[in-house]
């Protein structure tokens, strides 16, 4: 009897294992999706996307009416837009290089006497980047010309229009051979608005003759995280290793790559060292990599100027970028160099050595706005006689001075004045 159960339920494991072996074959089985909310996805780490052209503008636009009278317009100003994309439709053809002394210019009665329209660029875009903005026949000067200014005048017989672009170096103008600009033209543009009065001591800069009109904001902000910058920029976040240095940031390294940030400046610097190569780097190039890789890595979170570069050593060791932010119609500039609105990087052959930024993110709304002015006229003039360093001005314009608080951003308007050396300062 035992031996008859032992072969019947042997027979039972065959046959089961036998059916199951045909369902596995032969049958398409019901398969359960997966949820896929189930799975949270690496946050990638991009802002706004920017284009070259969105950050190719002039920081002013200084005109000159003849008779002693000027006027200044700032990015968002009702009729900048307007006369600049007037320029922007006209071209340039021909470049004859000069000088100030040598052009049969007197720049003096050219500024106070006849008219025109400069477009300056602060601290100057180089001419193969230019090229972006405005329109050009024929062949440009090289890539190491920087352009500060752009005088577009009208001759004194108020027949002819001549056209400057001024270098980063004294010693250096092109004057515009040919460029289909009519003295009708300017006129035009000039006549087209009533437009607030400015003067200047030498035409370095211009001051309002009345109050400026600004706005004091307030913003709430968020902040990139440490988790995001590791996931953006390293190859391999995992193998990453952390070190607190005794100002309290925190360096994040793969061995290579290094990232530094400093929460009291909320502040990123990260690094990639790339080695130095015999072969001259395009200006142009690698200014279009550096925009795609902010693009890639944080995105802009507002509207930006591409406002510096720097060639390093000969060229062949690549060149540096500074672009910075504005709001309304001014730019932002903090008190330090590690301070929110502006982006910098240095770059060889395309490749990014250096990136640093804020890692405040600004909301795209003001919670509080608050009508104010800044001083004017007379009494903007004795409180800039009182500046210790007044003899050492390149340049002052108005500005938001960033000032960070536990949870809000407020942009506060202020006089800066840029000296000869590059650094800037508000007037006190």
């Amino acid at each position: 009897m035992m031996d008859k159960l032992k072969t019947l339920l042997l027979s039972v494991l065959v046959v089961t294992s036998l059916l199951q072996t045909y369902l596995l074959s032969y049958s398409n089985p019901k398969l359960d999706p997966i949820n896929q909310n189930g799975y949270v996805p690496t946050e990638k780490l991009t802002g706004t996307q920017l284009e070259l052209e969105d950050l190719l503008f002039p920081e002013t636009l200084v005109l000159h009416f003849g008779n002693q009278q000027h006027s200044v317009l700032y990015p968002g100003d009702l009729f900048y837009p307007t006369i600049l994309e007037k320029v922007k439709q006209r071209y340039f053809e021909g470049f004859r290089k000069t000088n100030l002394y040598t052009a049969g210019v007197n720049w003096d009665d050219a500024r106070s006497k006849q008219q025109g329209i400069e477009l300056r660029f602060g601290h100057g875009i180089p001419f193969v980047v230019l090229q972006k903005l405005l329109q050009f026949k024929g062949d440009v000067p090289s890539d190491t010309d920087v352009i500060t200014r752009i005088w577009i005048m009208v001759k004194p017989d108020k027949q002819e229009v001549k056209t400057y672009f001024f270098t980063d170096n004294v010693n250096t103008v092109y004057e515009a051979i040919k460029a289909d600009f009519t003295a009708k033209d300017l006129e035009e543009y000039l006549s087209s608005a009533d437009y607030p009065a400015y003067h200047s001591a030498n035409g370095d800069f211009y001051l309002p003759n009345q109050p400026l009109s600004m706005t004091a904001y307030t913003f709430n902000y968020t902040e990139f995280t440490a988790e995001q910058l590791k996931q953006s920029l390293f190859v391999d976040p995992g193998v990453t290793r952390n070190l607190k240095e005794t100002d309290g940031s925190v360096i994040y390294t793969d061995g290579k790559r290094g990232l530094q940030l400093s929460s009291d400046l909320r502040w990123m610097n990260y690094s990639d060292p790339v080695a130095a190569t015999d072969t001259k780097n395009d200006i142009r190039d690698n200014l279009l990599a550096a925009i795609q890789f902010i693009n890639q890595h944080g995105g802009w979170n507002g509207k930006f100027i591409f406002n510096q570069t720097e060639t390093r050593g000969t060229g062949t060791a690549g060149q540096t970028f500074d672009f910075r932010q504005y709001y309304d119609r001014y730019p932002i500039v903090g008190r330090r160099a590690e301070s929110f609105g502006s982006i910098k990087l240095a770059i060889q052959k395309g490749t990014v050595s250096h990136y640093e930024r804020s890692t405040i993110i600004m909301g795209s709304r003001p919670t509080d706005t608050k009508a104010t002015s800044l001083e004017g006229g007379e009494a903007l003039d004795n409180r800039l006689k009182e500046y210790p360093k007044r003899s050492s001005i390149a340049t002052m314009f108005p500005a938001y001075d960033p000032v960070v608080k536990e949870k809000t951003l407020v942009l506060r308007p202020v006089w800066v004045v840029e000296l000869r050396d590059g650094s800037m300062e508000i007037l006190p």
